[in-house]
Formats: structure tokens, C-alpha cells, sequence
């Protein structure tokens, strides 16, 4: 009998989202349209950003969403793979060279240009910024709730930050930056490193694509982003009213769920053991199958036979 593993509502298609950086005003208006649709998802913040509201008021701001850590002073990392020349000299855009990199009042941090000055770091104060800004979320929303990394600039260069990062022990995820637009079949991504599906610029031709695809090849993934502000700037906040029109408010046909329970859930669901005719589930969650059109859930622990 074939075996079909399905999310917590026996549907085989999730919908989600990754908001970067913590614009307060812009989060609310997103917010404002996705939630009484149901839709949940995941808000990657800089703790040196939070100034808008009390650490109460950005707990009850996020709550029943994820929060991931994006670092303080966004910055870039150094390309291992170059020589910079670091100049002594006061740091005025209007005259700094853009071959150079200066220091800034943060220590360690220098300004590059990649079409404008931005913060940067070398890589172990990238990795001690990275670690600095998880401590301060967990200060606002609990020790052990920030679970993903999301990187400033999408993907760095240097190879051995994101194995550090990967092998921390703090992290389910590392999201790089670009939309996969569905090239991967909508197949929930590898751990640790994933990207989101769509953003401001093919949220509905994609979602569209997504509703369409076959489901009978496992568990899949919708994941939009980037940016709330994207919205703002592009003018395209009625395109995200008509994509919770259309895919929200359906929980028969989609999982609505951050990213780290997304992906907690297809962990559990892969640790799913077949020993001849018996099913068990080693895992800490509960397993929802479908077998030969029968619904069933397999508690956690448990076995049963099919």
C-alpha cells in the first residue's frame, strides 16, 4: 500500500514567507494583509535596528511568527580571496576611494563599495557579529527561539563562515538570497542552505505555478519574500492582496507555517521508518499519512502496521 506523507492538515503544498531587516511600519502593513488569511512566516531582524518598539512590543509585534537573525549593521563579508587596502584616513563618501576600505566607529568594520558604501567585516568579526546579534534576539524573544541565519548581501564568499555557521549548533537553516522560481520543483530545499521561492517581481506567475505543480512526488514548498518595503517601493501591494485572495484562507490546501516549522516538520517526516509492513516514528512530532485514500496521524514514538 503506498505510503503518502502530508502536512499537519493531510495537504502536500506549504505557503510561507522571509521578511529581512525589521521595518516596523512596513512589517505592519504586510502583516495587515497576510494574517487574517492565516498565512505565517518568518521575519529576519537586526538587533541594532530594534529601536521602534519595547522588547514586549516586538514580541507581541512578531508573535506566532519566526524570528531569524539577519545581524546587526547588515554587513558584507570580505572576500577571503582578496587583498584590500585599508586606509587611516576620515571616511567622507564624497571623497573616499573606492578601491579602499575605511574604519568606521564600529570596531572591525570597514565601508567597501558595491555601488554604494556599505558596512563590511573580515571573518572573525563577521562571525562574532553573527553571534552577538542571536544573543541579543534571544535577550527579546527567548533563549533558544533564533533558529536561522539569513545572510546581509545574500551568500558570502568565504567557504568557512558558513561552515561555522552550519556547524554552530544554533541553526536549522542558512538562507542565501535569490528566488528559485520553482526551477527545483518546489521540493522543500536542502539543509542548511536554501533560498526562497518567489519575490515583489514574480509572486503571482510563480504562485500560480505552484497551485498547478503535482504534488505526488512529496512534500512542497512556497516560500515568498524579501523584503516588506519591496511592496511599498514597487507599487505591488495589490498583487500581494490578490495572492492571499487567492492562496490564503485555505487550510484544507495549504500548510500556512514559518519556515523553521516547515522544515522541523520535514525533518520529523524523513526520519519515517518502513520495516517491512510496520511504520514508526522516531521523531519528537506526529506524522500525518494518507494510505490508500485513508487518513491517519502516527503519533510520535509510535509504530503501527499498515
Amino acid at each position: 500500500m503506498k505510503v503518502e506523507i502530508c502536512y499537519p492538515n493531510f495537504t502536500k503544498k506549504a505557503i510561507t514567507f522571509t521578511i529581512d531587516d525589521g521595518n516596523v511600519a512596513m512589517d505592519e502593513k504586510l502583516l495587515s494583509v497576510v494574517s487574517p488569511a492565516g498565512l505565517r512566516g518568518t521575519f529576519n531582524l537586526c538587533p541594532n535596528r530594534m529601536s521602534t518598539l519595547s522588547p514586549a512590543g516586538y514580541r507581541a509585534f512578531y508573535a506566532g511568527h519566526e524570528i531569524a537573525n539577519h545581524m546587526a549593521y547588515h554587513p558584507m563579508a570580505l572576500d577571503p580571496g582578496r587583498v584590500y587596502t585599508v586606509s587611516d584616513d576620515p571616511f567622507d563618501p564624497a571623497t573616499a576611494d573606492p578601491e579602499k576600505l575605511y574604519r568606521t566607529e564600529r570596531t572591525g568594520l570597514y565601508h567597501m563599495r558595491a555601488h554604494r558604501w556599505l558596512y563590511a567585516a573580515d571573518r572573525e568579526t563577521y562571525l562574532a557579529i553573527a553571534e552577538e546579534s542571536r544573543l541579543a534576539l534571544d535577550e527579546v524573544f527567548g533563549e533558544g527561539s533564533v533558529r536561522s541565519f539569513v545572510y546581509p548581501y545574500s551568500r558570502q564568499k568565504d567557504d568557512v563562515i558558513f561552515d561555522r555557521l552550519a556547524s554552530s549548533g544554533h541553526y536549522y537553516g542558512i538562507r542565501r538570497t535569490g528566488a528559485v522560481r520553482g526551477a527545483d520543483g518546489f521540493r522543500i530545499p536542502a539543509f542548511p542552505e536554501w533560498s526562497y521561492t518567489a519575490d515583489v517581481t514574480c509572486l503571482l506567475p510563480v504562485a500560480e505555478e505552484y497551485a498547478a505543480c503535482p504534488s505526488d512526488d512529496g512534500l512542497k514548498f512556497f516560500c515568498f519574500g524579501v523584503h516588506s518595503v519591496d511592496f511599498e517601493n514597487a507599487g505591488k501591494w495589490r498583487e500581494l492582496e490578490t495572492f492571499v485572495t487567492r492562496y490564503g484562507g485555505q487550510p484544507e490546501k495549504y500548510y500556512y507555517a514559518p519556515v523553521g516549522e516547515i522544515f522541523d516538520y520535514a525533518s520529523a517526516a524523513a526520519m519515517l521508518r518502513r520495516e517491512g509492513d510496520c511504520l514508526f516514528n522516531p521523531s519528537d512530532r506526529d506524522l500525518y499519512l494518507r494510505m490508500g485514500g485513508r487518513e491517519c496521524v502516527l503519533t510520535s514514538g509510535e509504530s503501527f502496521r499498515k
